[in-house]
């Protein structure tokens, strides 16, 4: 049975000749990444069959990368090992941050297997060329790309109100575009934003139709990013105001959107017009979160429930804390009142 070792700086070399080889473009592939994550991955490593054995623990449960093959090596070897290894200990063989073009491979093996497409653990990739090159001050429009050589957007990427601070103390010849960029944001959001629901979409058109692209996880409908977008439509609202009451309308659509139709419910998947869409939401406590911090710029009886409710609801543990407890303590800062415009000492505005 595989024999694994702790993972430690010490057998840097070791690891290194492995990492060095490896054409995965994943940087989970890497000892650099190993070594910064290892408090929450807790890795551990065995070598088999001229391959490197990655297992990882997290959350209590054992996941494996996928084996690094090194010169010589037998990818099948490996495959047999780990088998080998979960059938003796009754452990759940689970492949974590697999490259895309061996799922092929997999899927073959392990034809009952279930794919997961974890968002949050995603890369971002750039080209190089066009970092490289990357000249600034030739902008074609005003709003802010979610990622490079994206074609659609994801509007909680939208935050006015901090454009408008980049706009107070960027360099000089920045806060034009920093000024039309807010305005632009704010335009997008109402278009992002359904009329009578309020809800937007994880990722929109840059004409705010929701975006279902080819990709095979849908992103088209109210779920995890979109919970931000309100937060952050309130907390402009609250810092830099709401001349024609749009913010204050969006907010009071959700709000009473989730205590009127799902009682106060957050535990539920919606297209953007309030329709309910097979599933459990991954983030609920986040979802209330949000929901609440929307009452930053209300003050009703629906806002006050969603006040009590927040303030009631203790942070998430276990599984997936991470991002429902990340939009806690946004709300919590802003609703507290501790989400504040820290003037620079020499800034005058």
């Amino acid at each position: 049975m595989l024999q694994f070792q702790e993972l430690t700086a010490a057998q840097g070399d070791c690891l290194r000749r492995y990492y060095e080889a490896c054409d995965y473009r994943l940087c989970e592939y890497s000892l650099g990444v190993k070594l910064m994550w290892r408090g929450h991955l807790h890795p551990s490593f065995a070598e088999e069959a001229g391959c490197l054995i990655v297992r990882n623990r997290v959350e209590g449960e054992y996941v494996f990368d996928y084996p690094v093959v090194g010169e010589g090596g037998d990818l099948e070897g490996a495959l047999c090992a780990i088998e080998a290894w979960c059938a003796e200990t009754g452990t759940p063989l689970v492949l974590s941050v697999v490259p895309e073009d061996k799922l092929p491979l997999l899927a073959l093996r392990y034809p009952r297997f279930r794919v997961i497409n974890e968002r949050p653990w995603k890369d971002y990739l750039y080209r190089t060329e066009e970092l490289a090159a990357f000249a600034g001050r030739r902008y074609e429009n005003h709003l802010i790309k979610f990622v490079p050589n994206c074609e659609f957007t994801d509007p909680s990427y939208h935050l006015p109100h901090f454009y408008e601070l980049f706009a107070l103390w960027s360099d000089e010849c920045d806060r034009p575009f920093w000024h039309a960029a807010a305005a632009a944001s704010r335009q997008y959001l109402r278009q992002a934003c359904h009329a009578r629901t309020g809800l937007s979409a994880e990722y929109a058109e840059y004409d705010g139709r929701p975006h279902r692209g080819d990709q095979p996880d849908r992103h088209d409908w109210f779920f995890s990013d979109a919970y931000r977008t309100l937060g952050n439509i309130a907390l402009d609202a609250q810092w830099f105001g709401d001349k024609d009451g749009w913010a204050h309308e969006t907010a009071a659509h959700i709000q009473q959107f989730f205590e009127e139709k799902e009682h106060g419910q957050t535990n539920g998947i919606y297209l953007i017009d309030g329709t309910p869409v097979e599933g459990n939401a991954l983030h609920p406590v986040g979802l209330l979160a949000t929901i609440a911090q929307g009452s930053l710029i209300l003050d009703d009886a629906c806002a006050d429930e969603w006040l009590r409710r927040f303030f009631s609801t203790p942070l998430r543990s276990g599984p997936r804390r991470y991002y429902d407890n990340c939009l806690y303590l946004f709300a919590l800062l802003a609703l507290s009142g501790h989400y504040r415009i820290w003037f620079p000492q020499e800034a005058t505005v």
